[in-house]
């Protein structure tokens, strides 16, 4: 017999996976579970990621059911190719980049070409029958596949075409857009294929579900069918959490740092602050917690504020948030890409429940911009505006300093609309 509560979500990431892919849909499943469904996930006994926090496990819910299947992938043939010797994707695909040598470029060739939509497409026929089996057997009525990678979609897709279910696709990116595909090295049939898998899946789906406002421009031509759930906060995560005072004027990003998100002038801006005012040299560091991308330590290098910036390797996701709230000021910089007005990343989320000051940069008036402004945060600064970083950044570390170097926090709580048990309510309207 069908089960209604029963909710199937196919997602390549999972704990102890890290990142934000994990998170949204890690939170979703705790709150569904509190509304009284039974989530059934379906994943991967081994991913492909920069990282691992056991310490997300602790929040699945007791009655969820994990399934764990084997995936299929050429990423360790690829990396060893391609001379990845530490058999982990790199920040922001950047191995992408910069292809040299012959053996290279016959790598990036197949993986461009071979594996259509992605790397993760042995997962979807190694399993797919398995999935089916698993549907029928549990009377599963409603599942939700999530991407990228956007394999996981191919499994909605065979399974609506095999059996009478309600399928919701989730974009956490665009498909076709996303702009690592700018680095692929595709042939137009290969670009044509892609193009019809994710027509396929767009007109197959029940509901679509993005996560801003630029992906829902991505699918335009099936507006009718898609909703915006943002990514967000977990209140939970910062119960106990409070700031503390500093011996040093904190700046800080967590995360994966990529390449398209470096901003010369604000290292600039930095490197003159610190020759102009002894007391900012003395008092201010940058703290870069996570996998920096190398071409960002090589701007900072170049633009001479090395001494003052902090390297820190990757830390577990409560232990990210402690260092948000204890911090003076959260960089947030947005990505320089084609159509990055459109752009909202998931960290904006934290960054404002945290409470702390934040030094977001990037196009004016985008979707990032209009959220923040709309929590009555401070707006976003151009990414060539030197004289305004500056002034925000003397002016941020001046109240610190002559406020016996206290964090100086933000009083507003219109980011509550935000929180993950919220936008949980939300999704669940899609699934009954």
């Amino acid at each position: 017999m069908a089960d209604q509560k029963k909710v199937l979500i196919v997602t390549y990431y999972w704990p102890p996976s890290s990142g934000p892919g994990v998170q949204r849909w890690l939170k979703f499943v705790k709150y569904l579970s509190r509304l009284g469904y039974t989530p059934i996930i379906f994943t991967v006994k081994k991913a492909s990621v920069p990282n691992l926090d056991h310490s997300l496990e602790n929040d699945i819910p007791g009655n969820t059911i994990v399934h764990k299947t084997r995936a299929y992938e050429p990423d360790e043939l690829y990396y060893f190719l391609s001379g990845n010797k530490n058999k982990k994707p790199e920040v922001g695909l950047a191995e992408l980049k910069n292809v040299d040598s012959p053996i290279k470029k016959l790598a990036k060739f197949a993986r461009s070409n071979v594996f259509i939509p992605d790397a993760k497409i042995g997962w979807y026929y190694g399993n797919r029958k398995k999935l089916l089996k698993l549907v029928r057997k549990e009377g599963i009525q409603t599942v939700i596949t999530t991407g990228p990678p956007h394999t996981t979609h191919l499994f909605g897709d065979y399974l609506k075409r095999k059996n009478s279910i309600k399928w919701l696709v989730d974009f956490r990116d665009p498909w076709t857009g996303l702009y690592y595909e700018q680095l692929l090295s595709r042939t137009k049939r290969s670009q044509q294929i892609n193009r019809d898998l994710e027509r396929r899946v767009l007109e197959n789906a029940d509901q679509v579900i993005v996560v801003s406002k630029g992906v829902k421009e991505e699918f335009k031509d099936f507006e009718h069918k898609i909703e915006i759930i943002y990514n967000g906060y977990d209140e939970d995560d910062l119960l106990g959490l409070s700031p503390d005072s500093s011996e040093k004027f904190e700046l800080t990003y967590t995360g994966n740092f990529k390449a398209n998100q470096d901003v010369e002038e604000l290292w600039k801006a930095i490197a003159e602050l610190s020759k102009e005012n002894s007391q900012f040299k003395n008092n201010f560091v940058v703290r870069l917690v996570g996998n920096i991308n190398v071409t960002v330590k090589e701007s900072i290098k170049y633009n001479g504020m090395e001494h003052m910036v902090s390297y820190e390797q990757f830390v577990p996701h409560l232990e990210a948030l402690a260092l948000m709230i204890r911090s003076s000021l959260l960089l947030l910089p947005i990505p320089k890409a084609e159509n990055n007005k459109l752009i909202l990343t998931g960290k904006i989320f934290e960054y404002m429940a945290s409470c702390s000051r934040i030094l977001s940069i990037g196009p004016i008036g985008g979707d990032a911009d209009i959220i923040l402004r709309d929590c009555q945060r401070a707006p976003m600064i151009d990414y060539e505006d030197k004289e305004m970083l500056k002034q925000r950044l003397l002016k941020e570390f001046t109240s610190w300093y002559e406020g016996n170097k206290a964090a100086i926090k933000h009083l507003s709580t219109n980011h509550k609309k935000y929180s993950r048990e919220a936008l949980t309510h939300q999704l669940a309207k899609y699934i009954t």
